[in-house]
């Protein structure tokens, strides 16, 4: 078996968050939205802030996926979005 599971990542420098999602070929499925994989992030941009979790926390927002292989960079001024793949 390959040790590589999965590296999920979010960090910020008070000016600008990221959140990297990373990982390998995986069978299970993500413990609330079964319809995700295990180790797939989501996030939230609201006019309240940004979220990134590794499940949707609420049914009240719109919950995007980070996708594998997927950073999303934000600036912590604004809630616009930017991503690198």
């Amino acid at each position: 078996a390959t040790p590589f599971q999965g590296l999920n990542m979010i960090a910020s420098d008070g000016k600008t968050l990221a959140a990297h999602c990373l990982y390998g070929k995986t069978r299970g499925r993500s413990l609330c939205g079964q319809a995700r994989p295990y180790f797939e992030m989501c996030y939230n941009v609201s006019l309240d802030g940004i979220m990134v979790a590794s499940e949707p926390l609420d049914a009240k927002r719109a919950w995007k996926r980070l996708k594998n292989g997927e950073i999303k960079i934000w600036p912590m001024n604004s809630h616009s979005t930017s991503s690198q793949k």
